[in-house]
């Protein structure tokens, strides 16, 4: 097991023991137990064990860092960076919300949100807490983050593609427009010079 960050200990209990007592932990830090059996043959299968004596709330200077918060299709991706068991002193979950309301919450580093309206602007930030703190008590916050509506950039980009199209179209419009008029003009000089040579032989 781990008692702090630079304190290792390895104990060997009786092959009958189901029970092993740790004394004077201290609150807030993560402790990792390794239990494995061993006979003469060598050693089994190990379990991991992380333990909190009692959870507290996080350390007030720690900084929660949203990473990503943009739209794929209809679902709003949401990432930060998680902080560490030593920063959170306890086994932290977060909080997602969106303009100021409580939306969903998460053991992960990041959420898929849908479900929401594609036509408006969200504020999205997140909080994470463990479970020393009383509703009343507030975790560590994000920074805030404004997602505008995916819309507007589909709209932005149709409005691109209209504007090319349009550009095309009126190029070949134009084209033709003018050969148009080029060939009424070839047409009557022919027909001017096919008079006046008429003309002149009668």
């Amino acid at each position: 097991g781990t008692l702090s960050s630079n304190l290792t200990f390895n104990t060997t209990v009786r092959s009958n023991a189901r029970t092993f007592n740790v004394r004077a932990l201290i609150p807030g830090v993560p402790y990792h137990f390794t239990i494995r059996a061993s006979t003469n043959g060598g050693y089994g299968e190990t379990k991991e064990i992380i333990f909190f004596s009692q959870e507290l709330a996080p350390l007030p200077n720690v900084i929660l860092r949203m990473v990503r918060a943009e739209w794929s299709g209809s679902t709003l991706i949401i990432t930060w960076t998680p902080l560490t068991l030593h920063e959170v002193r306890g086994f932290p979950f977060y909080i997602v919300y969106i303009d100021e309301e409580k939306h969903a919450n998460t053991t992960e580093s990041s959420i898929l949100l849908t479900g929401l309206d594609t036509s408006k602007s969200y504020t999205v930030q997140v909080e994470v807490r463990t479970r020393f703190l009383n509703p009343l008590e507030m975790g560590i916050f994000s920074n805030e983050v404004t997602i505008a509506p995916p819309e507007v950039e589909d709209s932005k980009d149709s409005s691109v593609v209209g504007n090319a199209l349009g550009g095309v179209l009126g190029g070949v419009l134009g084209g033709i427009l003018v050969g148009i008029v080029i060939g009424a003009v070839g047409t009557l000089l022919i027909t001017k010079l096919l008079t006046w040579r008429s003309k002149r032989k009668g």
